[in-house]
């Protein structure tokens, strides 16, 4: 048996959120508990709110969800990322990979596109 998130990667803009799927690959009699962490790469920590996190599987649920919520700033930052790690102390119990957020920067964006906005406009 098996955990995992269901996907390598998930894209975010600041100020939305993100549902990740952890999953639960093969059977098992028992429950079984993961812990989900999360570890900053290109991110702070200002720019997420996410705690570190405990889910429990019982023996016949194969899928639970979480919530990342992204954090809305007025900096223009560039894209940033960070991931989530599973763990568990229980034995024969393999851990997939992590999975990593990449965090788009809503505001560049605007901004960007206000400018190509006014250069196109000074040559009408």
């Amino acid at each position: 048996m098996s955990l995992q998130f269901e996907q390598d990667l998930y894209i975010v803009g600041e100020g939305n959120f993100t549902l990740v799927n952890v999953l639960k690959v093969g059977s098992s009699s028992v429950p079984v508990t993961v812990n989900i962490s999360s570890m900053e790469t290109t991110a702070s920590s200002n720019d997420f709110n996410f705690q570190p996190e405990v889910i429990t599987f019982a023996a016949d649920q194969y899928e639970q969800q979480i919530s990342v919520f992204i954090t809305s700033d007025t900096e223009v930052e560039g894209t940033e990322q960070l991931t989530l790690h599973l763990s568990t102390d229980q034995t024969r119990i393999q851990i997939g990979n992590f999975t990593t957020i990449i965090i788009q920067d809503v505001v560049g964006k605007i901004l960007y596109e206000f400018q190509y906005l006014n250069y196109v406009k000074k040559f009408l």
